[in-house]
């Protein structure tokens, strides 16, 4: 864990007190004490904000999944489909327990973006003939979970936090590439048995 300057300066201040008379200079360390929590109120907001916005695309995810389930007709991806629904259901409810640790209240709901981008979905699928139906939805899949990827990789390399959190980010991305990853490598032995 890094500290702050503030803290490095209380922490100088309290050895030099300790050395000089082994009485610390309580105003002094009631100032430093103030200023660590304000810092450490401010670092906390700042993790639950990150961690409500990757809530917030999960949740967008998983919502569009399901709405994908609904309107296609291709059983074997809507059960890949189906699978990551839930996992995204699982990734956002651990995430929310984070932001709970942290004393806030994270908020279950999607986004304005993710239902505009899911209307966009529902009219690609209906205009899409069966045969095309397959590349549309990977492709829609595809363009989701690289904004999702983005999101953690902003998350991961711009704000400070636990060890824990950022391992289970990492966790989640990597998760998420080898889906995309995966998906893509079955969209194209899909193309070539197509053709």
């Amino acid at each position: 864990m890094k500290l702050h300057i503030e803290e490095i300066l209380w922490l100088i201040e309290m050895q030099q007190a300790r050395s000089k008379s082994r009485i610390p200079n309580t105003s002094l360390q009631l100032k430093y004490s103030k200023q660590i929590k304000i810092n450490k109120t401010m670092e906390n907001s700042k993790i639950k904000d990150a961690l409500q916005g990757i809530i917030f695309r999960l949740q967008d995810a998983e919502k569009g999944y399901e709405e994908i389930i609904a309107a296609s007709s291709n059983s074997a991806l809507n059960s890949w489909l189906q699978k990551y629904a839930s996992e995204r259901h699982n990734m956002h409810r651990v995430l929310e327990g984070y932001v709970a640790e942290l004393g806030g209240s994270p908020e279950v709901d999607t986004t304005i973006l993710g239902s505009i981008h899911r209307m966009f979905i529902d009219i690609k699928i209906n205009n899409t003939s069966a045969e095309n139906e397959f590349n549309a939805i990977v492709d829609e899949v595809e363009r989701g979970s690289t904004m999702l990827i983005d999101e953690y990789n902003k998350v991961i390399g711009e704000v400070e936090m636990p060890a824990k959190y950022i391992a289970t980010l990492v966790q989640q991305r990597d998760h998420i590439q080898a889906e995309v990853n995966s998906l893509t490598a079955l969209k194209d032995d899909f193309n070539v048995v197509a053709v």
